[in-house]
C-alpha cells in the first residue's frame, strides 16, 4: 500500500468564543454517539478484531467503518484546506477526506435520520447545521491562491455548498440502500427486521418508521423503478476513490496545463491498469472516440468544449442541467447556486474578455510603432482608433470627417462650377 499523502491543515486566527465553546461541546457529544466506544490515542481507529471460530486462530483484522477520527480530533483553530478547481469543485487528497467526513456524518442518526423517504423531505435547516459542521473542520482556497476560506467571494462559498448539499443526497442515499439492502426483508415485520440490527450506528427506531414506509406498494413500485434505471447504466467506471475534477486537475498538471477532454476522460476512467476496458459496451465506445481523437485537431482549442466534441459526437449532446464526465457539477438554478450552463457562460466570457484584452494590447502597440516610425504623418484615424481601444465613444460629427493626407485627391483639383455657364469653354 502506498504512503499516503500528509493533509493541509491550516491554523484560523478565530478566537474560541463561549458560543463556539458550546457548539464544540454539542459536536463533541454527537461525536461519542457516532464513535461509540472511546479510542485512546495509540489504538488504531479503523481497524477492527472479528471474532473467530477456532480458539488457535488469530484473529482476522478488518477495516471497518470510516469513523473519520481524525478530522473529528481537530481543535477550534485547525482547517484542513481542500483546493478548489476553476469550476469550484474540489479536488485532491484533502477532497477525498472531505467526502468521506460527509459520509461519515450521513451515517449519523443524530445528523441525518434516516425517517425521510426522499432526499427533497430532507429539512433545509438540518442541511444547513451539518455545513456549519463542516465550516468548522475544513476551509476552501482556489486552487492557485494561497489565500484562506476568507478571501471566497460569497458566489464561490455558494457553489461550494451546493456541491456540498449535493454530495450529501448521494451519501445519505447510499447509507439508505446499504441499510435496505442488509435488514430488509418483505417476508418480515418491521419488529423482526429492527431485532437483526448490530451495527450501533443505526437508531431501531427510526429503521422501523422507514422500513414500514419500504412494506408499502407505493416503495416497492419506486424501488423496481429506480433497479430498472440503474440496469441501464450498463459503461461503469473504474476510477476507484478519486473524483473525475481530481484526475481532470492531475492530468491537466501532467500536460502542461492542457487539460482533457472529455473523450480522454472517459478512455482514462474506462481503461484498467492492466490496459483492458470495463466491458464490451464500453470498449466499442472507447474504439469510437479514440478514432475520433485521432481525426480531430489535437491543437484545437475547443477541442475541450462541452458542446460538438468527440464525446457529444459518439454519446449524444447533454441534456439540460447535465455535463457528462467532468464530475458533478451544480445544476440547480435557484438556491444551490449557479447551473452548469451559468459555469458555461462565466467561462466564455471570461475567455472573450482575455482575448479582447490582447487584441487590445497588441493594437496599442502596432499603433505606438507607427506614430514613431512615421512621426509627420496625419494620425487623425490613428487617434480615432486609440479612443476605440481605450473604451471613448467617438464623436459622430467627427466620424462622418474624411481624414485628408497632405495631398490633395486628383477629383478635387478638377471639380465644376454648377453655376457656371454650359457655353463657357
Amino acid at each position: 500500500m502506498g504512503k499516503r499523502k500528509r493533509l493541509n491543515i491550516t491554523k484560523t486566527n478565530r478566537t474560541s468564543t463561549s458560543q463556539q465553546q458550546s457548539e464544540s461541546g454539542s459536536l463533541s457529544e454527537q461525536q461519542s454517539v457516532f464513535l461509540g466506544t472511546e479510542l485512546s490515542p495509540n489504538e488504531p481507529r479503523q481497524q477492527f478484531e472479528q471474532p473467530s471460530t477456532s480458539c488457535n486462530a488469530k484473529p482476522k483484522k478488518v477495516r471497518g467503518p470510516t469513523r473519520m477520527a481524525d478530522i473529528w480530533d481537530l481543535n477550534n483553530e485547525e482547517r484542513v484546506v481542500v483546493k478548489l478547481n476553476d469550476h469550484r469543485i474540489p479536488i485532491g487528497e484533502e477532497a477525498t477526506k472531505l467526502t468521506r467526513f460527509i459520509g461519515s456524518m450521513m451515517r449519523m442518526p443524530n445528523f441525518a435520520p434516516i425517517t425521510y423517504t426522499t432526499w427533497h423531505e430532507f429539512p433545509d435547516s438540518t442541511k444547513e447545521e451539518i455545513w456549519k459542521v463542516i465550516e468548522t473542520k475544513f476551509t476552501f482556497e482556489l486552487l492557485h491562491s494561497h489565500e484562506n476560506d476568507e478571501s471566497l467571494n460569497e458566489n464561490t462559498t455558494q457553489m461550494v455548498k451546493s456541491w456540498i448539499v449535493s454530495d450529501m443526497s448521494t451519501k445519505w442515499r447510499q447509507w439508505k440502500n446499504f441499510l435496505k439492502s442488509k435488514y430488509y426483508d418483505e417476508h418480515k415485520t418491521v419488529e423482526e427486521m429492527a431485532s437483526k440490527i448490530d451495527d450501533p450506528r443505526v437508531d431501531k427506531q427510526q429503521f422501523l418508521v422507514i422500513a414500514t414506509y419500504w412494506l408499502t406498494d407505493k416503495a416497492k413500485e419506486q424501488s423496481e423503478t429506480n433497479r430498472t434505471n440503474r440496469s441501464k447504466s450498463d459503461e461503469p467506471h473504474c476510477a476507484g476513490t478519486r473524483s473525475f475534477p481530481t484526475i481532470i486537475q492531475t492530468v491537466t498538471e501532467e500536460s502542461n496545463g492542457i487539460p482533457p477532454s472529455r473523450a480522454e476522460m472517459y478512455i482514462r476512467t474506462r481503461t484498467r491498469k492492466d490496459g483492458s476496458v470495463v466491458n464490451e459496451k464500453a470498449a466499442s465506445v472507447v474504439e469510437l472516440m479514440k478514432k475520433g481523437l485521432s481525426e480531430s485537431n489535437s491543437q484545437d482549442p475547443k477541442r475541450c468544449s462541452w458542446e460538438n466534441d468527440v464525446y457529444s459526437q459518439v454519446k449524444g449532446p447533454e441534456k439540460r442541467g447535465r455535463i457528462r464526465c467532468m464530475g458533478t457539477i451544480s445544476t440547480s438554478s435557484s438556491k444551490s447556486g449557479p447551473s452548469c450552463s451559468q459555469i458555461i457562460y462565466h467561462n466564455e466570457v471570461q475567455d472573450l474578455k482575455a482575448e479582447v484584452q490582447g487584441l487590445k494590447e497588441a493594437l496599442t502597440t502596432v499603433i505606438s510603432l507607427f506614430q514613431k516610425q512615421f512621426p509627420n504623418e496625419n494620425m487623425e484615424v490613428l487617434n480615432a482608433v486609440t479612443r476605440i481601444v481605450n473604451g471613448e465613444v467617438p464623436d459622430a460629427s467627427s466620424a462622418q470627417q474624411t481624414p485628408r493626407g497632405n495631398n490633395h485627391s486628383h477629383e478635387s483639383s478638377h471639380q465644376v462650377n454648377p453655376n457656371a455657364s454650359s457655353d463657357a469653354v
